[in-house]
């Protein structure tokens, strides 16, 4: 597994009522310098007393190589409506969804990217981009449980870092025989070279084979 670095910016997000001296108590997973952390893992703040989750300040994420700005999360957006669509019929796209080779994500296309016929959706909520749906998903940027605040970062926006001697493949075949029916066959495969081992060159590390169908019943 590679060991991605990167810094954690908070602004104006958390309130707490513990006292200032207390917020050294905070823990944070991972922890700072951790390695062989997936970089999909959602990042978690502890603290020693339940804290108030604020309607102001962003939340940065910067890859530490370089400083480069990776994620940023505003929580002055909501995080979705809370009232049902108006008018007598759901919003449907009037044609079908259109399957592409395209495969569109955070780091690509901008969250709410109409697909097909559809609208452009609204920027007014927050949006990410999951399983290539480039019109997006409403999603809580932080949800708080008790003392435990967990940030959820946009989707393929954090990588590896390119040092860590290892090299992966990602291979999907998607076969659409006919609407309604799909085939998957994806491939994941890792080569890791370790200098100290003693075999010389890249070795395996991780294998894996998927194999999906579905098929969508209409009544």
């Amino acid at each position: 597994m590679r060991a991605p670095h990167f810094t954690l910016f908070v602004a104006a997000l958390l309130l707490t009522a513990a006292r200032p001296a207390a917020q050294s108590t905070i823990t944070r997973f991972p922890a700072d310098r951790a390695r062989e952390v997936n970089p999909d893992t959602h990042l978690v703040l502890t603290f020693p007393g339940a804290p108030t989750l604020g309607t102001s300040g962003q939340i940065r994420i910067y890859d530490a190589a370089d400083n480069r700005l990776v994620d940023t999360l505003d929580l002055s957006i909501p995080p979705g409506p809370t009232a049902g669509a108006a008018g007598p019929a759901a919003p449907y796209t009037p044609t079908p969804y259109a399957y592409t080779t395209a495969h569109p994500t955070n780091a690509t296309t901008t969250p709410g990217t109409p697909s097909g016929a559809a609208l452009p959706t609204s920027r007014d909520f927050q949006l990410t981009i999951i399983g290539g749906f480039s019109d997006g998903f409403h999603f809580y940027p932080v949800i708080v449980h008790d003392t435990v605040a967990t940030i959820y970062p946009h989707h393929n926006l954090l990588q590896y870092d390119n040092v860590s001697r290892t090299i992966g493949v990602n291979s999907r075949l998607h076969w659409i025989p006919q609407a309604g029916r799909e085939a998957f066959l994806v491939l994941n495969h890792n080569l890791r070279d370790n200098p100290l081992g003693p075999d010389t060159g890249f070795n395996t590390s991780y294998s894996e084979f998927t194999v999906k169908y579905s098929y969508t019943f209409r009544f």
